[in-house]
């Protein structure tokens, strides 16, 4: 029978404790996203009240203690790789066999009663099978329009989208941005500042973070793989809930933007956005124009590639 009881649950894991957690690689709990912050500190939570049973203060001295039963070495073990999972990821998830349009597909592409979209009137009155994709390019105007002055970051923007198109790659590393962390970093500089953010900072905060805005394919990617607003909340884990976003009414991309055909258009600059519809995925469009608050606008985005752009992970 083995002396150490972490012999019988090996795991690739090397926890780092900070302030007290064991929060790996280097990552700080105040540079995670609030709702995997939380769910982060829950695990941590567990993890600790093992430490304290067995007088640990780290999970070094947890693996020395002689004392240490197999079942709570197991428990510890599994806990520190969801724990680690999770923080390195910041609950992000992965997309797999993102579409590349060209045109528009048909809408019947669509229709499966299982992973399929409504189309909000809007949106419905401008799909056309066929259209061209470059229609819904964000363009150097419509990032002038929501405030960027500076050239060099709008070629800079522009090129990590444009980069997502070229790409060959069939997989990304996506997650539900929540404005609010940077909403409250933005009020702690000027108290002033009021509780929204506009279209322009939304870009520079999800720029900041390591992440670029997702292109209209990893929107329809992620409502198909990813985000199940039909399930029953009750019926799911913490984790499952952190992952599959089951709680946010509704997810925007600022990454793809088209004008209305209609003349007469109050809002030509339009972006698109999931929300849930009769527990349904409803792919709808709306002013990218328009103001940010932190109780219900969650963004797409997709961490940036190491190749040919700064990389920002923590």
């Amino acid at each position: 029978m083995p002396t150490n009881p972490f012999e019988i649950h090996k795991t690739k894991i090397a926890p780092e404790p900070v302030e007290g957690l064991p929060y790996a690689s280097g990552i700080r709990r105040q540079d995670l996203p609030t709702n995997v912050r939380k769910y982060a500190d829950n695990l941590a939570a567990q993890i600790k009240e093992v430490y304290a049973k067995y007088g640990a203060k780290n999970f070094e001295e947890l693996k020395e203690n002689k004392k240490l039963s197999a079942r709570d070495a197991r428990k510890v073990a599994d806990l520190l790789k969801v724990f680690k999972d999770v923080v390195e990821k910041k609950g992000s998830v992965t997309l797999h066999d993102i579409p590349n349009f060209d045109t528009l597909p048909s809408p019947d592409s669509f229709n499966d009663k299982q992973t399929g979209f409504k189309f909000e009137y809007i949106w419905e009155d401008e799909y056309r099978a066929g259209r061209p994709m470059s229609d819904f390019a964000l363009t150097d105007k419509d990032l002038r329009d929501v405030g960027f002055d500076d050239q060099k970051k709008r070629t800079e923007l522009l090129q990590e989208i444009a980069q997502a198109k070229e790409h060959e790659e069939q997989e990304e590393e996506a997650t539900v941005f929540d404005i609010g962390d940077a909403i409250a970093q933005k009020q702690q500089e000027n108290p002033d500042h009021p509780n929204f953010l506009t279209t322009k900072e939304v870009f520079e905060a999800i720029d900041a973070a390591g992440y670029r805005s997702a292109t209209l394919e990893e929107l329809l990617a992620f409502g198909q793989q990813h985000w199940n607003p039909e399930a029953d909340p009750k019926t799911l884990t913490d984790e499952e809930k952190l992952l599959q976003r089951i709680n946010v009414p509704c997810i925007y991309t600022l990454a793809s933007v088209f004008s209305r055909s209609d003349d007469r258009r109050i809002n030509p600059l339009i972006r698109f956005v999931l929300r849930p519809h009769g527990g349904e995925r409803d792919l709808r469009a709306s002013s990218l124009g328009r103001v940010w608050f932190q109780q219900d606008d969650h963004f797409l985005v997709i961490r940036k590639s190491l190749q040919g752009k700064t990389d920002q992970a923590a």
